[in-house]
């Protein structure tokens, strides 16, 4: 029997479920993580307590459905929107995770809406900045946190983050990014004029493809005994607001 995974990223806790194609369930896990607060308006996270909470419900998952990992064909991840996790070279965490409630960049959605104005691109963005929108908490590390702007490589939203460690791949969907306030929405790419203005390096921002079918393996980073899931299970990701649609 061929079995579908399925992972979502939310705010307070990570959720896993087993089902097979049918739509049968076999298991439903979760772990719950905090929220910090280090300053008044702030919110962070860390993408390394994302990871490990993910690798235990999933292996949690597995071990009390008696499923064979071998036999997942399939994987659906959601997740958090808008918060930003960026990464350098190495491909680790430069700091925590700034996630969609933080308020701190309220300076930078400002400048950020005036722009998107004075040069009329609200049309490609379709929508205006907020505070705890990615492009507003990247341009807030720019200005108060330059040695970790200069030290990024790639910019990430939290679920594709966990789809990064999962598979080893960086990348977006075009969905999720939407919720960045830097995409062009109409033409499903990156913003650059707004990116160049606000004096952002494109080459930070990953590849961002339709939110389907991304053949890949993971089987080694979940530390699974050889042969665990699918050689290429096929991924899936959208942001949780849009699965509730």
């Amino acid at each position: 029997m061929t079995f579908l995974l399925g992972i979502d990223l939310g705010t307070s806790s990570v959720k896993a479920l087993l089902m097979d194609v049918t739509g049968k369930t076999y298991g439903i896990c979760h772990e719950q993580y905090p929220i910090e607060v280090p300053q008044e308006e702030w919110a962070e996270q860390s993408p390394d307590r994302w990871w490990s909470a993910t690798t235990r419900v999933i292996r949690k998952l597995l071990s009390e459905s008696g499923v064979e990992a071998e036999r997942i064909r399939g994987v659906g991840l959601s997740g958090q929107m808008h918060g930003l996790v960026v990464l350098n070279r190495s491909g680790e965490p430069i700091r925590p995770a700034i996630i969609w409630s933080d308020q701190r960049a309220k300076k930078q959605v400002r400048s950020i809406n005036d722009l998107l104005h004075e040069q009329q691109l609200a049309s490609q963005t379709m929508n205006q900045a907020s505070a705890g929108f990615a492009a507003a908490s990247l341009l807030w590390v720019k200005e108060n946190e330059p040695e970790v702007f200069a030290a990024i490589d790639k910019v990430l939203l939290p679920k594709d983050y966990i789809r990064y460690k999962l598979t080893g791949r960086i990348a977006c969907e075009a969905t999720d990014a939407s919720s960045t306030l830097a995409f062009n929405t109409r033409e499903r790419q990156w913003c650059h004029p707004l990116i160049e203005a606000l004096g952002l390096p494109p080459s930070i921002f990953p590849n961002a493809s339709s939110p389907w079918i991304l053949p890949v393996t993971f089987r080694n980073r979940l530390h699974l005994k050889p042969g665990c899931v699918g050689a290429h299970p096929l991924f899936s990701a959208v942001p949780t607001k849009r699965c509730k649609r």
